[in-house]
């Protein structure tokens, strides 16, 4: 089996023989797990990914005319931007790109404006504009459904944004490894496995784990030809579902996804910024972080270097975080040969050790 930090540490052992790189669609994650790391892919992958998630968006009711906001980070890759507008010159629906990293005024401020009849990112950022929304009385974003991904979706997560959008909510598995992994089935509300294009194990102790047993996420694409990924662990906890789901769709099922929550820094000033507007997670040289916000007005991060690592380069990143922070706000960096997992085997790189302004909003 492989890990990020071998996907890390030996790139080029994941690269296909005979690969010209340069023509290859190069993804980096945002580091959400606390390991970034450069994914390659073909155009073709690229068109099947992009595939699926049309194919997934008819199967929760996406109608012609549809407008979609996708609060996302913005895509580089030129391809996707040129799909979007193949999308919107066809009728099929138009769809707009929402930057996650805005604070929660901004993007309940785009949503208001483009009116959204589907909506799709970040549960933790959707989570926030909800509340806030509800906050303020902002009833006229009514969207038909919302699909989220990327982190963990709670269920007070749920709750807001449903009550909030007058939605339902349902919750996609994806990675940059093996694009979709599972989806929230809209009858049992167990996960279809995407059993098609992923051999997925859930083992628990080494073995494999028992239907309502928890277990680690060790995967198989079986289309990801540029950088295959085979029995890779991708450092995700999962519950074990039955084996068909009760709706009679032919897929195995998850019952649950443990996967991570990404706090939200509350600043002093009254921002509520997103971690990922600090871009720890870009770093070149950052091969893994914790970011802790420990004050209102401090916050920490623990790293973990590689040999690219100069005292330049450092000061660089200190004054770009600085500079979204603010002057009230202290930034730390402390360097570690390595930074431990939380309790329940997953890396949690962004904690907010203060309380939240915009406390949980329970459904009427």
């Amino acid at each position: 089996m492989s890990s990020k930090a071998d996907l890390q540490q030996h790139a080029k052992d994941f690269v296909a023989n005979g690969l010209k790189i340069n023509q290859m669609i190069v993804h980096a994650t945002s580091g959400s797990t606390g390991q970034p790391v450069t994914i390659l892919c073909s155009h073709r992958e690229e068109h099947r990914r992009h595939r699926r998630g049309w194919c997934l968006d008819y199967y929760y009711g996406v109608r012609p005319g549809d407008r979609k906001a996708r609060i996302s980070m913005p895509s580089a890759v030129l391809i996707n931007r040129l799909l979007l507008k193949i999308l919107s010159a066809m009728r099929i629906h138009k769809q707009v790109i929402v930057d996650c990293r805005q604070s929660p005024e901004q993007v309940l401020q785009q949503l208001s404006a483009f009116s959204p009849t589907i909506i799709s990112g970040l549960p933790g950022v959707i989570n926030q504009v909800a509340q806030l929304a509800l906050k303020n009385g902002c009833k006229h974003i009514r969207s038909r459904y919302i699909t989220v991904g990327g982190e963990m979706l709670t269920p007070s997560m749920r709750r807001n944004i449903g009550v909030a959008f007058d939605a339902p909510v349902y919750d996609v598995y994806s990675s940059h490894e093996f694009s979709l992994i599972a989806w929230e089935c809209v009858q049992s509300g167990l996960y279809h496995v995407c059993d098609d294009s992923v051999v997925l194990e859930v083992l628990s102790d080494g073995r494999p784990a028992r239907e309502g047993e928890c277990g680690e996420v060790v995967g198989t694409n079986l289309h990801s030809f540029a950088m295959p990924f085979i029995r890779f662990r991708l450092g995700d906890v999962v519950v074990k579902g039955p084996d068909l789901c009760p709706c009679g769709a032919p897929f195995s099922t998850l019952s649950a996804i443990q996967g991570r929550i990404l706090d939200h820094f509350h600043l002093p000033d009254g921002r509520v910024i997103h971690p990922f507007s600090l871009d720890l997670g870009l770093t070149p040289w950052i091969r893994n972080f914790s970011l802790v916000q420990e004050r209102e007005d401090l916050i920490t991060a623990k790293v973990v270097a590689s040999s690219e690592r100069t005292t330049d380069k450092v000061d660089e990143l200190k004054k770009s975080v600085q500079a979204v922070l603010g002057p009230e706000v202290e930034f730390v960096i402390e360097f570690v040969e390595s930074i431990k997992p939380v309790s329940s085997g997953k890396f949690q790189p962004y904690r907010a050790l203060v309380s939240n302004h915009l406390s949980q909003v329970s459904q009427p």
